[in-house]
């Protein structure tokens, strides 16, 4: 059966086409994203608020200035791409144009309906349409961006041709997903050190050595050559004891000079293990009997015994040290 079309119906058809972008949909066919359009998708029922789906920081999506711009150009006729979002309605890309367009009244806006495979999916979608046309990811963007893309098993090609970044910048991307990941396991993801070292410190492969390593690069505030060679160092020793006593021989080196003793920091110790607490009981939160496979005894009780009697050390140290309270004058 042929579908004969009236004038009415062409031109709709035609202006809906004209609304189209060419490539964004040639993006989703490259990604295999399902997708649909509609011409006429109401502003309201987008939601713009869930950040998984937005690789945008929040203070930098939609700003006033670049909103009243887009509103001056909207009023005058121009048209602008289709926005992108969810099935389910949430955001993607677009946040200035659904912000001028509801400055100025528009009630129905070009979108491009998808369907992901799965939630990360939508900032990786928000970074590539924004390196085709938009304005370039910050850095830090542009980071959390490759680290979705790196977690998904994307390669570095195809995670640099979709940030705009070139592929030693993803390798260095690499690196810092790792730092991230070890940062966080073994408690120091507090510790404030360059990108440049963190790349560095990443190419260390046990955690208590990690570890160590973090907290005297933050403390002594080595040169990058010097981080260099400490983890090279420590990548030609042969067990974990050895590698710890690399790091001590560096720490000794790079102690503070002057007659003893050195003026040192009382809280920064005590702030470091609180940290340490609070990430790791972020992390347990699953009874203790699963804690305690039989299978694991050997390996795992010494340590919840040296944990124990650390933590009974610790408590009896602030009875110790806590204030005297005056006894009552009689009377």
């Amino acid at each position: 059966m042929t579908t004969i079309l009236t004038e009415e119906g062409q031109e709709l058809m035609a202006e809906s086409d004209l609304r189209r972008d060419m490539r964004t949909e040639s993006l989703l066919r490259d990604w295999n994203i399902p997708f649909e359009f509609d011409p006429e998708f109401p502003v309201n029922k987008l939601d713009a608020n869930y950040d998984e789906s937005q690789v945008r920081e929040i203070k930098h999506r939609a700003p006033q200035e670049n909103v009243n711009e887009y509103a001056i150009q909207m009023r005058a006729g121009a048209m602008f791409p289709p926005m992108v979002a969810t099935h389910s309605r949430r955001l993607i890309d677009g946040n200035t144009r659904k912000g001028a367009a509801e400055t100025i009244g528009l009630e129905t806006f070009p979108v491009y309906l998808v369907k992901l495979p799965q939630a990360s999916y939508g900032p990786m979608i928000g970074a590539a349409l924004n390196q085709m046309g938009g304005k370039r990811l910050t850095d830090e963007e542009a980071f959390l961006a490759a680290e979705t893309m790196i977690r998904n098993g994307h390669a570095d090609e195809a995670i640099a041709r979709t940030i705009g970044k070139s592929a030693a910048s993803i390798r260095n991307y690499r690196r810092q997903t790792r730092y991230k990941d070890a940062a966080e396991r073994t408690g120091v993801g507090e510790v404030k050190i360059t990108a440049t070292a963190q790349r560095a410190l990443a190419d260390i492969k046990l955690d208590e050595p990690f570890k160590e390593a973090v907290e005297l690069v933050s403390t002594a505030k080595l040169q990058p050559r010097d981080i260099q060679d400490l983890v090279e160092k420590i990548a030609d020793t042969r067990s974990e004891a050895q590698a710890l006593e690399v790091i001590q021989d560096v720490r000794t080196k790079v102690a503070p000079a002057g007659p003893p003793p050195h003026k040192r920091n009382l809280t920064k110790a005590a702030t470091q293990a609180g940290r340490q607490i609070d990430a790791f009981l972020a992390k347990v939160k699953v009874p203790p009997g699963e804690l305690a496979p039989t299978s694991l005894r050997a390996e795992l009780e010494p340590k919840w015994i040296r944990l124990s009697g650390l933590c009974s050390e610790v408590l009896l140290a602030f009875s110790e040290n806590a204030p005297v309270e005056p006894e009552p004058e009689s009377a």
